[in-house]
């Protein structure tokens, strides 16, 4: 078992974030990918 409060499964956010498309999602993770990839 995963040692995390009981409370932390209940948890829900008071106020809606922002929603991202999918592809919002894929161009924050390419942008992630190049900059930490050319690292020597």
């Amino acid at each position: 078992m995963i040692e995390l409060p009981r409370s932390t499964f209940y948890y829900r956010a008071s106020e809606a974030g922002d929603v991202l498309s999918d592809l919002q999602v894929v161009h924050l993770i390419e942008g992630i990918q190049d900059e930490f990839c050319d690292m020597p």
